[in-house]
C-alpha cells in the first residue's frame, strides 16, 4: 500500500467503528481534521495504512471540533430542526419524536399555492 505523499502536512485518523471485529470505519483527513472521508478497511489493512501514512490520532478536542461542525452542517443554525432539537435537548437526529415533529412541521415542495 502506498503513502499519500502531501509534504509536511498532518495525516489524521479517527476510528468511529470496528465491525464484526474485522474491519475498521473510520475517517481520514489531510491538514484539517474538520475535511476528512469515511473509509472501511480490513483492521490489518487499516493498521498498514497509518504505518504507512504516519497517521496521527486526532486528539479529543480535536474530534469534539469535528463533531461541532458536522452539527451545523446537519442542522444549520435557524433551521427548523435545529430549533426543534435545540427545545427539545435532543442530541441524536434519528430520535423519532425530533423526526416527526420535524416532519409535521415541513410544508411540502410540490404544495400548490
Amino acid at each position: 500500500m502506498k503513502s499519500f505523499d502531501v509534504g509536511d502536512k498532518v495525516k489524521y485518523v479517527r476510528v468511529r467503528n470496528i465491525v464484526r471485529d474485522q474491519f475498521v470505519e473510520f475517517d481520514f483527513a489531510i491538514d484539517d481534521p474538520r475535511l476528512y472521508v469515511e473509509l472501511i478497511l480490513p483492521k490489518a489493512t487499516f493498521k498498514q495504512f497509518c504505518i504507512n501514512n504516519s497517521t496521527v490520532e486526532m486528539t479529543e478536542e480535536q474530534c469534539r471540533l469535528v463533531d461541532e461542525d458536522a452539527e451545523k452542517w446537519r442542522y444549520g443554525t435557524d433551521t427548523l430542526a435545529a430549533t426543534v432539537r435545540a427545545s427539545d435537548g435532543q442530541q441524536d437526529e434519528s430520535d423519532s419524536a425530533t423526526k416527526n415533529k420535524i416532519q409535521n412541521n415541513v410544508i411540502p415542495l410540490h404544495a400548490k399555492s
